[in-house]
């Protein structure tokens, strides 16, 4: 197995539940080690990059929704993830990127399994957060990919 790093980040809604230890200890049980940790509210500028310039989320999104649907997506994203504090960690395991968004679950709270960190603390709905023209709050952003993983550690502690 290879070990790597990734990058979780404890979303405004979970930091605002309350549940930051929890969810660390559910990553942290299945032999992850936390190497870095930063509690801080972000800027627009570092939550845009991250989702945009290292994830290419406008340009996913374009292509399933449109231009102007997915600026008003994207819009909504930075301005939940600067509502409050976040909690950037660094973890370092055994294919890491994996098993993390394992332990984390599907994207969408309603389709993440019950065991997963979104499923044990899914509190919204894609259908409500639609209706609403708000983002979704899932609790937790995971890098999606190795290269990813290397981008976004870059971009929240730039001296990693």
């Amino acid at each position: 197995m290879e070990k790597q790093k990734t990058l979780v980040l404890v979303k405004p809604d979970a930091v605002e539940q309350n549940i930051i230890g929890e969810i660390i200890s559910l990553l942290e049980s299945q032999q992850l080690k936390v190497i870095n940790m930063e509690m801080k509210t972000p800027g627009l500028e570092q939550v845009y990059c991250h989702y945009n310039k290292v994830g290419g989320l406008e340009k996913r999104l374009t292509e399933k929704l449109g231009k102007e649907r997915a600026k008003q997506v994207v819009t909504q994203i930075v301005a939940f993830m600067t509502r409050g504090k976040v909690v950037a960690l660094i973890l370092e395991g055994d294919n890491a990127v994996e098993r993390v968004r394992k332990i984390v679950g599907a994207t969408e709270p309603e389709k993440a399994e019950d065991s997963t960190i979104r499923g044990i603390f899914r509190h919204d709905s894609s259908a409500k957060a639609n209706k609403e023209m708000r983002a979704l709050e899932n609790t937790v952003h995971a890098s999606a990919s190795l290269e990813e993983a290397r981008k976004e550690i870059g971009l929240w502690f730039p001296s990693s």
